[in-house]
């Protein structure tokens, strides 16, 4: 099915009145759940999944439950063929995504930090922090916080960061910042293009397992 024959479909099921009023309440739907799944899919884990077709349709049961919230101005709609609508011209960077991070946590699966006889990888810390929601946080406080490099190697790897992916920042109980656990490139390449906050996921000492604690803040036994 093609983009004019989805947008004749979504128009009958709106019964529009005149094409002023369908232009104006398509956008400004298609506009709310194109940023509900901006807002989705950093706080799902694709590794989760065996593969794209399962997280395509996790990420679809997700979004159809957050669409009967009244909140987003949705409940007028027939929300399956809205959310249909959308996954037709979403579905590719949905799978790009799952393709992408999976790829990221693979690669990073060296990635990790041990003290004495105790490791913690990133892929353990993805899973035990998947709940945690994504936020906002000013670059240049990150910046402070972020490890610095300017050889050819790391300036490739800051270029190719992806900054969808947030930023994962160990905080103390009054949220100030222990230290950055995983996104160095990414604070970096977002203070490289000027802008002022990137996605972080704010992890806080005091909630982690005991044995995370050890490794990750040097707790004692």
């Amino acid at each position: 099915m093609n983009l004019q024959e989805n947008i004749n479909r979504i128009k009958q099921v709106m019964g529009v009145i005149n094409e002023s009023q369908y232009s104006n309440n398509l956008k400004r739907r298609v506009h709310i759940l194109d940023s509900l799944i901006d807002n989705l899919l950093p706080n799902m884990y694709p590794c989760d999944f065996d593969n794209e077709d399962d997280f395509f349709t996790g990420v679809y049961h997700e979004l159809h439950h957050l669409i009967e919230d009244e909140q987003y101005g949705l409940e007028n709609l027939d929300r399956k063929d809205m959310v249909e609508y959308i996954y037709e011209n979403k579905q590719d960077e949905i799978r790009e995504y799952y393709r992408e991070r999976c790829n990221t946590i693979q690669e990073g699966l060296h990635d990790k930090w041990t003290r004495g006889k105790d490791t913690v990888t990133l892929k353990q810390l993805l899973k035990i922090t998947k709940d945690i929601p994504v936020t906002k946080m000013l670059t240049k406080k990150l910046m402070k916080h972020a490890l610095h490099g300017d050889n050819p190697e790391e300036m490739s790897k800051i270029d190719k960061t992806n900054l969808k992916y947030p930023v994962l920042v160990l905080v103390n109980d009054d949220d100030s910042i222990k230290y950055i656990l995983d996104g160095h490139h990414r604070i970096q390449k977002a203070n490289k293009n000027n802008l002022k906050s990137v996605n972080v996921k704010l992890i806080k000492f005091s909630e982690l397992p005991k044995e995370f604690k050890k490794v990750l803040g040097g707790e004692k036994e």
